[in-house]
Formats: structure tokens, C-alpha cells, sequence
């Protein structure tokens, strides 16, 4: 909120409440629409689905947003009190226009939410800012953006560049593809993201796996 004070917990890419928005999307702002906009269509997993359920099941809340945050921007936010985040992690709230790595006006719209509620967006190598001097450290030590797990992990496994691929499995399941060209799978079947590395991705994902 306007105080800094977080006003709900977290919830999570795993938590499937938002069912009925993410419908709502993709069946009524629709699926063609949605790729245009963010190169991506709605799943549960998303942040703007969670949104619009807050919108509607805790109106009260809603109103206080003053800053939108995933959790390791909230930490960075903690940390340095630069209000950022990176484009990988940030193209999974479908509130991002992929392609053009920015924030999306007609998805802000859709949101109800203002740009000035959204952090500002780094590459994910960019410093975003120092420690807090009263942290008590040395007022030198950098804050960077940093990335999505997905995005951050193929960084780690040398999935980079055009067309290398890795499979992970673990809580959710995923396919990474990494490319160095935009693209959207015309199933939208794939999501299409930033990717870490400067470039772009494309992944499948589902939200339970290796157990």
C-alpha cells in the first residue's frame, strides 16, 4: 500500500483460485486478443488473473494497491528501495507486451491497474540499485534485477542463444526453448517470453509434475 505494508499474503503461481478470470480472458477479452496484446493467453498461473480475483473477492484490498510486486522483486524493493523488475519473471503476469518488453496499456485497462502500480523494468543482468546503507553493509554492494526461475535456471544449464531446449521437472513440469528471435506458437499451446539472456523464449508448463 501507500504505507509499504504489504496487504494480503502472496498468492502463489501454483494457487488455482483464479479459474473463473482466467476464463473470463481468454473467453471474453479472448485468446486472439490476449496474444496480441501479451504474446501469451491467460492461464491460472498468471498474475493478472490473481488480480482480477482480488478485484472481485476482496474489493477493500484492491483499493489499497499502490505497488505490484512478484517476491524477488519484493525483496530487491527491501533491499535497495528500487521499485523494478526484470522482463523474464515479468512476462509471466500477462500485464507485459513481450514483444516490445514493456508494460501492456490494454492489459493495464482490462487490470484496472496504472502503470505507476507496476515496477519499472530492467534486463535481467541490470543493476537496479545499491543496499540500503542501513542494512550495514557497504554502500557499494549492487542490487540486479535478476530473473524468473525458468529463465534463470537454462541461464545455469547453457540454454541460451537459438534453438537449445532443457526439461525440468520438480514442483511444475516444464519444456524451455530458447530463441533469439519473438515468437508465439499459433496454438498458443507455448508461452512466449523474455527470456534472461537478452532474447526470448518459448515454454510449456504444467503445474504439477514429478510427484
Amino acid at each position: 500500500d501507500k504505507d509499504d505494508n504489504v496487504i494480503r499474503p502472496a498468492i502463489l503461481w501454483n494457487d488455482g483460485r483464479s479459474q473463473k478470470e482466467t476464463e473470463y480472458l481468454n473467453n471474453e477479452i479472448g485468446k486472439d486478443k490476449l496474444s496480441q496484446y501479451t504474446a501469451n493467453i491467460a492461464f491460472a498461473g498468471f498474475t493478472a488473473p490473481k488480480i482480477l480475483w482480488m478485484k472481485k473477492n476482496e474489493p477493500e484490498k484492491f483499493a489499497k494497491i499502490a505497488k505490484i510486486m512478484l517476491p524477488k522483486d519484493y525483496l530487491a524493493y527491501r533491499l535497495s528501495g528500487s521499485f523494478c523488475t526484470d522482463v523474464s519473471d515479468a512476462s509471466g503476469m500477462l500485464l507485459l507486451d513481450v514483444k516490445n518488453r514493456c508494460w501492456s496499456k490494454e492489459m493495464m485497462e482490462i487490470c484496472d491497474v496504472k502503470e505507476e502500480q507496476l515496477p519499472k523494468l530492467y534486463e535481467s543482468w541490470e543493476v537496479v540499485g545499491t543496499l540500503k546503507p542501513e542494512l550495514g553493509f557497504s554502500a557499494d554492494v549492487k542490487v540486479v534485477a535478476g530473473a524468473g526461475d525458468n529463465a534463470a535456471a537454462a541461464v545455469g544449464t547453457g540454454t541460451v542463444g537459438d534453438g537449445q531446449c532443457n526439461i525440468s521437472l520438480g514442483t511444475s513440469g516444464t519444456i524451455f526453448i530458447s530463441s533469439k528471435n519473438f515468437g508465439v506458437d499459433e496454438n498458443n499451446a507455448l508461452h512466449s517470453f523474455c527470456h534472461a539472456d537478452g532474447s526470448y523464449h518459448l515454454m510449456g508448463c504444467m503445474l504439477s509434475a514429478a510427484s
